[in-house]
């Protein structure tokens, strides 16, 4: 089995945070933009 770099783990969860934090965002912006 072939060990996987702690830093790649980080960086793809980094990656995967930063895509759900810009999906929750977009999605804020949407219920605001509507309730207006």
């Amino acid at each position: 089995m072939q060990q996987i770099p702690i830093e790649t783990i980080v960086a793809v969860l980094r990656g995967v945070e930063a895509l759900l934090a810009g999906i929750g965002i977009a999605r804020l912006i949407e219920l605001i933009e509507g309730k207006r």
